[in-house]
């Protein structure tokens, strides 16, 4: 019900940016309208999914209606970063420009990447809250704020809920 409110809400933004923003509008309606239709699609997908209890393909479905979304707003505004202000090739022109990017984008990198590391090799595939409480024993844990976070195997530190 929530995804429908949404796209309800989704739908009566577009009466709002034909007003108050009328190029990216033109722009959506226009060069972007497959990419917004490929959105709308790929919504309306991921609720029929959801509702045939298929999750995981609801959720790819979600991710490509949400990716879509965003590239379409690209193209919609292309070739302004801030329209009618900036250009992209306003915006790449000066080298300092280009070369602050590249250095915020290796800083990103390197505090973005040891994190998905511990995430993919630490926390097991398919685990929950609920798995990676359990004990060795099977017997399941109190819940603790940790719980999902913390691998089972993580030495005792006093947190509650913890054996």
């Amino acid at each position: 019900m929530r995804a429908v409110v949404t796209g309800a809400v989704g739908i009566a933004g577009l009466f709002v940016l034909r007003g108050d923003a009328s190029l990216l509008f033109d722009g959506l309606t226009g060069r972007a309208l497959p990419v917004v239709v490929l959105s709308v699609i790929a919504g309306l997908a991921g609720i029929v999914l959801v509702a045939r209890r298929a999750y995981v393909p609801a959720r790819l479905a979600s991710g490509l209606a949400v990716a879509a979304i965003l590239v379409g707003w690209g193209v919609a505004q292309y070739p302004y970063v801030l329209v009618p202000e900036l250009t992209i090739e306003e915006a790449a022109r000066g080298r300092a420009t280009l070369t602050a990017m590249l250095i915020a984008l290796l800083v990103g990198a390197v505090i973005l990447l040891p994190a998905l590391a511990y995430l993919y090799v630490f926390v097991p595939a398919g685990s929950s809250a609920r798995s990676v409480a359990q004990v060795s024993t099977g017997a399941a844990r109190a819940p603790s704020a940790l719980s999902g976070v913390v691998p089972p195997w993580w030495p005792n530190d006093g947190v509650q809920g913890r054996s």
